[in-house]
């Protein structure tokens, strides 16, 4: 069987070989026979979560440093908020993915966020947890009003030819970060706590089938 060059983050370090083609170049080779079915397994979303994650993290690092070129800030603000949007719609059906929610091919982040705060608060109808979706519903508006269709930053032109921006944009990278840090801490307490709440679940149907 041929190798392909796949650029995955839902391997093991033991499904990821280096290799040398043309001299030096190295490329990163994953043997296709070891790669894992998305479908099949819940801990995909959180690999590819964890991901983005850490590219917005990396570009933010160099948007705020000082020895970066202001021409290059420049140009790499626009894959910075690309991914940074995208790591917070992915964050999002990561816990829909677990419910089974077929939301794949919505990209609006008040739909996506509607039917995570319905799974929660059926799971989780504690007031404090309803407090956490308020106050983090605030943020999710404010960047789906900044970019509805996750398209704001990938190209420079949307449909019909018409700019995606219409002159100067001004953002303080510092902030943004601080409100995704913020909003990645509450739903992993989110996400763990629905873990929790399902292997109670699970514990207690095996200990009813035992006592049968």
């Amino acid at each position: 069987m041929s190798k392909q060059i796949i650029f995955d983050y839902q391997v093991s370090l033991d499904d990821i070989t280096v290799e040398n083609t043309n001299g030096n170049n190295k490329v990163l080779i994953l043997r296709n026979d070891r790669l894992e079915n998305a479908s099949k397994n819940k801990y995909t979303y959180s690999k590819y979560t964890k991901g983005y994650f850490k590219a917005t993290e990396c570009l933010y690092n160099e948007l705020v440093n000082e020895e970066t070129a202001i021409v290059e800030r420049d140009k790499i603000s626009y894959p910075f908020l690309f991914l940074y949007r995208h790591t917070i719609e992915i964050t999002i059906k990561e816990i829909l993915f677990l419910e089974h929610d077929d939301s794949e091919g919505v990209h609006d982040l008040i739909i996506n966020w509607n039917s995570l705060r319905v799974i929660v608060s059926t799971y989780l109808p504690k007031k404090n947890i309803t407090i956490i979706l308020d106050n983090l519903e605030t943020y999710i508006i404010a960047i789906n009003e900044f970019d509805k269709t996750s398209t704001q930053n990938r190209y420079p032109i949307q449909k019909k030819n018409v700019s995606s921006y219409k002159g100067d944009v001004c953002f303080s990278p510092d902030k943004l970060m601080k409100y995704m840090n913020d909003f990645m801490r509450q739903m992993d307490v989110i996400k763990s706590l629905l873990e929790k709440l399902k292997y109670k679940q699970y514990e207690e149907g095996e200990n009813i089938e035992r006592s049968r």
